[in-house]
């Protein structure tokens, strides 16, 4: 009995593996995957190195990291066990770096071995099995486990760049990036591993929900989660619509918001082609007019429903705010607006309700004195001179907006339409001057818009 238990607990001292192994890796896996499921658990269990193994296998940085890659594997067997409880035609080849067919993970396990190292990959029924085989000692070990530590220690120094080397693997720029990540990290070198990071940000672009992740925690703001207890969330105007804020000299200045929007929270694998668009407009944005706009969240929503909201044209919402909570609600729903227009728009609208930007609430005589003569903001009006789309014409707060949103997420036809536009040049220049009131600078859209 004791001797058993010993089996189980210290695999590496008593691989029991002799009925099915085989030299050839798919002959010895077909056997394993006819095994009933005790006998497969207890065989993949096996496939983990013990610590001399470990150390003389794998190359300096990897050595110190047995602990760590036991923990895991004991973590990954079971899946590895459940991946080949149905038989199939099994499928296996060398494990080499230009193979387009590894998975990222085998392709960032190629690093952990010694060059030309005869690891082997394999398949089942030609889907991949993610791990990589080496065979020490007449007998077939598996390295999973060494990579999850590795993604861990980069993203525990920082979590954007450890998602850019989680991206990396397959034969690539970035793959050749990623790799003095990963070295860098392990050896705990700060400043080559804050270089490599600079050169993934270009080298290894992340997309969808990732890269808005990503974008998100570059700048210090949290996404709200959905969840299957509360799948919607009201702005707080829904119920608080009369709130106080503190302004520029400490006077207390009473605000009331009259739309509310439900958000009908979206999916954490949410796809939409609009994810990066929001990530690269967060990107896009100065910190210091996020700051000031005093954005700390945004919700992410598979649609937005308006109620008693005049600027709302039809039923389609790109996005809002939520001024109270320091908030956008995006919409992932596939409107005609990209992604870059809808947060540089909402931005803006929250960076408006700022206390600084306050005095153009009510009434903003110089921004009405650019329109064209006898023009009213109202509801069903075409876009004519001095507009940029037919959502400007609804009232001042959205024609600001939309004027930033167009600098921001369109500058060249902003730019084009400027040319022949005045009142447009005009209203864009007017947008640039208050934020370089606020901010105490327009450089970045100077540089963005030459025909300011």
């Amino acid at each position: 009995m004791m001797r058993a238990l010993a089996c189980l607990v210290l695999v590496a001292a008593c691989h029991g593996n002799a009925t099915t192994d085989d030299p050839d890796l798919a002959t010895y896996l077909s056997r394993v995957a006819k095994l009933d499921e005790a006998a497969r658990q207890r065989e993949v269990a096996g496939w983990r190195l013990t610590r001399p193994e470990f150390e003389q296998l794998v190359v300096v940085p990897y050595q110190s990291l047995w602990f760590q890659y036991a923990t895991h594997f004991d973590e990954l067997a079971p899946a590895l066990a459940a991946r080949l409880a149905h038989p199939g035609a099994v499928t296996a080849r060398k494990h080499v770096a230009n193979d387009r067919g590894l998975t990222r993970s085998q392709g960032r396990l190629r690093w952990t071995v010694p060059l030309q190292y005869p690891s082997m990959v394999a398949a089942l029924d030609g889907a991949p099995i993610d791990t990589v085989f080496v065979r020490l000692d007449g007998h077939w070990r598996s390295l999973s486990g060494i990579d999850e530590e590795l993604l861990a220690r980069a993203r525990a120094l920082d979590p954007t760049c450890g998602d850019r080397l989680a991206s990396a693997g397959t034969p690539s720029q970035c793959t050749e990036v990623a790799w003095m990540i990963a070295d860098a990290a392990l050896r705990r070198q700060d400043d080559r591993f804050a270089h490599a990071c600079k050169l993934a940000s270009a080298t290894c672009p992340l997309h969808g929900l990732p890269e808005l992740d990503a974008a998100l925690r570059d700048a210090g703001i949290a996404r709200e989660h959905g969840s299957t207890d509360a799948p919607t969330v009201q702005t707080a105007s829904c119920t608080t619509p009369e709130y106080i804020i503190k302004g520029k000299y400490g006077e207390s200045i009473t605000i009331r918001e009259r739309g509310c929007h439900l958000c009908t929270l979206a999916r954490d694998d949410e796809t939409s082609p609009l994810l990066d668009g929001f990530a690269r407009a967060l990107r896009e944005s100065p910190h210091a007019l996020v700051e000031a706009a005093g954005l700390t969240r945004i919700t992410l929503c598979s649609s937005i429903e308006g109620q008693n909201d005049a600027s709302i044209v039809d039923n389609a919402i790109g996005g809002t705010i939520d001024p109270q909570r320091g908030g956008l609600m995006l919409s992932t729903e596939g409107l005609s607006l990209t992604g870059e227009d809808i947060v540089h728009h909402e931005l803006f609208h929250l960076f408006d309700r700022s206390p600084e930007m306050l005095r153009y609430a009510g009434s903003d005589a110089e921004w009405d004195a650019l329109n064209p003569k006898g023009f009213t903001y109202g509801h069903g009006q075409s876009a004519g001179p001095g507009f940029l789309n037919a959502h400007a014409t609804v009232n001042e707060r959205e024609d600001r907006a939309t004027t930033y949103q167009f600098m921001m997420g369109r500058p060249g036809e902003l730019c084009d339409r400027a040319a022949h536009d005045p009142i447009v040049l005009g209203k864009a220049r007017l947008i640039r001057d208050r934020i370089h009131d606020v901010l105490g600078t327009s450089e970045y859209l100077e540089r963005r818009l030459p025909c300011l």
